[in-house]
């Protein structure tokens, strides 16, 4: 069976594969059966048509990456190979990323999609369950798998070009059994447990699958019983949704009997709007109250302004509002001047509305105009320290720090001021190095551009034991197989 040339079924997504015996919908819906010598060519498959034994791929009929939704790596047979009845190729002839013989998909694989077509299932096109979603790719020959022989898993389909690894020889069930050995009898070693640090969450995922299979346990459950504090941070975290994360993060600055109003700004001030959309979602599920309610009960005056626009508003950038407008940007920082140091008393609306709805490019060239504008030819960033105090501060010049250097430096911002002064917040810590381990060189080279030192000296002088070699891990790995 071949593959389509790009621009066959007009480039749209929703090519299915064909088992012999399976029909499937044409393009425009109406069941056909591929004959011999349609549209020209002997034998050639037409789109939505069956495959008919005997039937050979034309040369260079293998998908192209961009097809089927613009997701590479999508590879089945290559030209010259000929299909027999009831297999895809001759045996050994499978490329990477193909099903093998009898290799069946569940539905509800990869976070509960449905899945792959049945053999014997006629497929017709658009009915759940019968197509592969785009972006997933097949297993990889030689990955050992739970369950009947060939069988994928949950949890073991990965979509391509998401820029997490695949650890070369990766095996859940070994896997589990590690941890499973580590964490039985009195006590726990932590040794095998740092480990994990270096697996993708997919392959995490598929982990935990492995461990209920195996042994009719929650792994997160076992985990938080075995460890303790900053380790237990560390190794629970790995397994958590990074806005699942955020939600617990921000319910644990509530909770705890010192007030912390930083940890709500921080999450926010970096967050996408569809980000804090699922922020909302995780945090209403777990403890049952809208976060927009948490945050107008427990802040109050500027910094609950701040803190629930940051959450409900969109940004232009991200609502489709047009380009930065220079004329727009004079007047936006004259206006600042005058609500700030220009008067007596500040007028916080004023601040933080325009901070929390312009786009983070306005706002950069609001910041280069202030200067001009202001009567003491203080920087922007200079008239948000002397007006503000507090979290407000805090806010407003992490979200200066965000427009002015982007993303990254604002994470490597938020590492340092967690290691500075007496103590370390491990907490802040820990949630921005899981959020940027896909970034950790990123991470690591804008933390050493700023601040003169490596971000791994810096981390191992504020930690220790068990919880410091995880994060030594995770500083360290550098992942050789990204998708």
């Amino acid at each position: 069976m071949g593959m389509m040339q790009p621009g066959m079924m007009y480039g749209q997504p929703g090519m299915q594969m064909m088992q012999p015996g399976m029909q499937m919908g044409s393009y425009y819906g109406a069941p056909q059966q591929g004959q011999p010598g349609m549209q020209g060519q002997p034998g050639m498959m037409q789109p939505g048509q069956m495959a008919q034994p005997g039937m050979q791929p034309q040369p260079s009929m293998m998908m192209q990456p961009g097809m089927y939704g613009g997701q590479p790596g999508m590879m089945m047979m290559q030209p010259g190979m000929q299909g027999q009845p009831g297999m895809q190729g001759q045996p050994g002839m499978m490329q990477p990323g193909m099903m093998q013989p009898g290799m069946m998909m569940q539905p509800g694989m990869y976070g509960g999609q449905p899945g792959m077509m049945q053999p014997g299932m006629q497929g017709q096109q658009g009915q759940p369950g019968m197509m592969m979603q785009p972006g997933m790719q097949m297993m990889q020959p030689g990955v050992q798998m739970m369950g009947q022989p060939g069988m994928a898993q949950p949890g073991m389909m990965q979509p391509m070009g998401d820029g997490w690894w695949s650890t070369p020889g990766f095996d859940a069930k070994r896997v589990a059994e590690t941890l499973h050995a580590a964490m039985k009898g009195v006590g726990c070693d932590d040794s095998k447990l740092v480990p994990l640090v270096t697996y993708s969450p997919r392959e995490l995922e598929a982990v935990k699958v492995a461990f209920q299979q195996l042994y009719g346990k929650d792994l997160i459950h076992e985990l938080k019983s075995e460890t303790r504090f900053s380790f237990e941070t560390v190794i629970v975290g790995l397994f958590r949704d990074p806005q699942e994360l955020d939600a617990e993060h921000i319910e644990k600055s509530y909770s705890s009997n010192i007030k912390d109003d930083y940890t709500a700004l921080e999450i926010l001030v970096s967050r996408t709007s569809a980000e804090k959309r699922r922020i909302e979602d995780f945090y209403l599920r777990k403890y049952n109250v809208k976060l927009a309610q948490v945050l107008a009960t427990r802040e109050s005056g500027g910094t609950r302004l701040l803190a629930t626009s940051l959450l409900s508003v969109v940004r232009d950038d991200e609502a489709g509002v047009g380009q930065v407008n220079d004329a727009q940007a004079r007047a936006d920082a004259a206006m600042l001047y005058k609500a700030g140091e220009g008067k007596v008393g500040t007028d916080e609306p004023a601040f933080i509305n325009l901070f929390v709805k312009a786009s983070l490019a306005h706002l950069r060239l609001v910041a280069t105009y202030y200067q001009q504008t202001s009567k003491k030819h203080h920087s922007l960033q200079q008239a948000v320290d002397s007006e503000f105090s507090f979290a407000l501060k805090f806010g407003l010049g992490a979200i200066l720090t965000l427009a002015t250097y982007g993303k990254l430096e604002f994470q490597a911002e938020m590492a340092y001021k967690a290691m500075k002064g007496l103590g370390t917040n491990d907490t802040r810590l820990v949630r921005v190095l899981l959020q940027n381990r896909k970034n950790m060189p990123q991470l690591k080279q804008c933390y050493q551009t700023r601040y003169g030192k490596p971000l791994r000296d810096a981390v191992h002088s504020e930690t220790s034991g068990s919880y410091r070699n995880a994060l030594m891990m995770m500083i360290d790995f550098q992942p050789q197989n990204r998708t």
